[in-house]
């Protein structure tokens, strides 16, 4: 009797040799949900602000489960890449930021005093040739406040300017 009740919360290990049905065994006694579909996603303040999509996890889900994963194992992996995800895209949206601040500060150097004028050519070229919705896509895009657009748009507006000013605009 004594020995029953130590071995009744033991669980015997598989050999080496052993069929997925016997480990399927250990893994449902070790709290393996009975689907993947019982996996859930952890909480949106866990997340980091990492949105998953379910169909994309689906099949991650079913290898957890075939691996012998319960809830709580899961849970963990998946906020474990949800922070990996947020600390990547922090990192992409620092370097971008840093690379468009270097950029606008070269922009800034080579135009010197009239950066302002100059931009605000480039834009008003922008809103008159591009129009509202062109203007809306390269904002909703973070191109138009690109360095290099404000440099081509400079010049169209300065070549246009220097056209009609000598009669060949129309």
């Amino acid at each position: 009797k004594e020995q029953s009740r130590l071995m009744g919360g033991r669980i015997p290990i598989p050999g080496a040799d052993a069929k997925p049905e016997a480990w399927a065994e250990v893994y449902d006694k070790l709290g393996r949900p009975k689907t993947s579909a019982e996996y859930e996603m952890p909480p949106a303040n866990l997340m980091k602000g990492v949105t998953l999509d379910p169909t994309i996890m689906a099949p991650i889900f079913k290898t957890m489960h075939d691996a012998g994963l319960n809830k709580q194992q899961a849970s963990a992996l998946v906020q474990g890449y949800a922070e990996q995800q947020a600390a990547q895209t922090a990192a992409a949206n620092k370097a971008f930021n840093d690379q468009r601040a270097e950029a606008i500060n070269q922009l800034k150097m080579k135009w010197g005093n009239t950066y302002d004028e100059k931009l605000a050519v480039a834009n008003d070229v922008l809103e008159k040739v591009g129009g509202k919705e062109f203007t809306q896509f390269l904002k909703d895009k973070d191109l138009a406040n690109d360095p290099r657009m404000a440099e081509m748009l400079f010049e169209f507006g300065k070549r246009t300017l220097d056209a009609d000013i000598h009669g060949a605009g129309g």
